[in-house]
């Protein structure tokens, strides 16, 4: 199997205690059952995708299970996808690769199942009792491009684990066999036409080192009906009413390629503040326009070529809706 379809979390995850098998982990290969399930067979391309994950402790004892539940594939877990009638492997996201964590984590259901054990200095794991079912979820389309619209198969496999100083860590045998899943299959269709468009524009070509870049979001409603978008006569600034931006900077260190600018000041960073601010209605194209200032977000002191675009995310469909990438200069 390629290994752009066969990712283990685990290569990433420091392994300890080289010798047989654990306890711990023969247990949970004997006696933990996995069951993933979707709440749709159907998801437009752009969608969450979430699939629900029920671990179940079928032995006659407690298990103590990976601490990072919240992030199945930081706990063990794996997500094998297949898309049906091609031969080109599902792509593994930049996350995947990097496992950099989430900045919104999936939460764990409130389950009265689960209990809490605190374990050596770097926090606790979850202990499982017996015969109860532990239901969490992944976020798949954090962890593969599911973009492409098509049938796909996805199967969880969930890899025996030691314990050591508090912390779960896979076990390096290599013939321990994991525990495997149902196999369910989903359909990703093509997105739903989107409500809004965003038009970016920057008050100048160039701007002086140091100083304010200022750019402007045009939100126009692009159907037959009105729609809702948030706006916050108070607090009017582009990122406190759900638009995002990427910044990057051009380098030509023998090539060219982008570089993220420097994030500052999270706390202006209001991702979700769409979910809270106030709404006005846009008839059938009218628009509303949002001023940012770049530099109050990014660091763009450095001199050079940056590219700026805007996102939001759409009132009808709730996907992800882009700008026009605009390029300035910083001198």
């Amino acid at each position: 199997m390629k290994l752009i379809n066969f990712f283990v979390v685990a290569l990433f995850l420091p392994a300890f205690g080289q010798g047989a098998p654990s306890a711990q982990s023969q247990a949970e290969t004997q006696q933990l059952s996995v069951h993933i399930s979707t709440n749709s067979g159907s998801f437009p391309a752009g969608s969450e995708i979430d699939v629900n994950v029920d671990l179940t402790n079928q032995s006659g004892s407690d298990i103590q299970i990976a601490r990072g539940l919240k992030q199945p594939e930081m706990a063990g877990f794996e997500f094998i996808v297949t898309h049906l009638g091609s031969d080109a492997p599902v792509q593994i996201t930049p996350y995947l690769w990097a496992l950099n964590g989430r900045r919104a984590p999936r939460a764990i259901v409130n389950d009265p199942d689960l209990e809490v054990s605190i374990s050596g200095s770097y926090g606790g794991g979850i202990l499982l009792k017996s015969g109860r079912t532990a239901h969490f979820s992944a976020l798949l389309n954090k962890l593969y491009d599911l973009t492409t619209p098509g049938s796909y198969t996805i199967q969880a496999r969930k890899w025996p684990y030691g314990m050591s100083s508090g912390l779960s860590f896979p076990d390096p045998q290599p013939t321990m066999t994991p525990i495997e899943s149902n196999t369910i299959t989903i359909t990703i269709t093509d997105p739903p036409s989107p409500a809004i468009n965003l038009e970016l524009s920057a008050a100048a070509a160039a701007f002086t080192s140091g100083s304010d870049v200022d750019v402007a979001v045009t939100v126009r409603n692009i159907t037959t009906a009105p729609v809702s978008v948030p706006f916050d006569s108070t607090q009017p600034a582009a990122e406190r009413n759900g638009i995002r931006f990427k910044v990057s900077q051009k380098l030509t260190n023998g090539r060219s390629t982008d570089s993220p600018a420097r994030a500052k000041h999270p706390s202006f960073w209001v991702p979700y503040g769409y979910q809270y601010a106030k709404q006005t209605a846009l008839q059938p194209s009218q628009t509303i326009q949002y001023e940012a200032k770049i530099t109050k977000l990014n660091d763009l002191t450095a001199p050079g070529t940056y590219t700026i675009q805007a996102e939001a995310v759409d009132p009808l469909t709730h996907l992800t809706v882009k700008s026009n990438t605009i390029t300035i200069m910083v001198q």
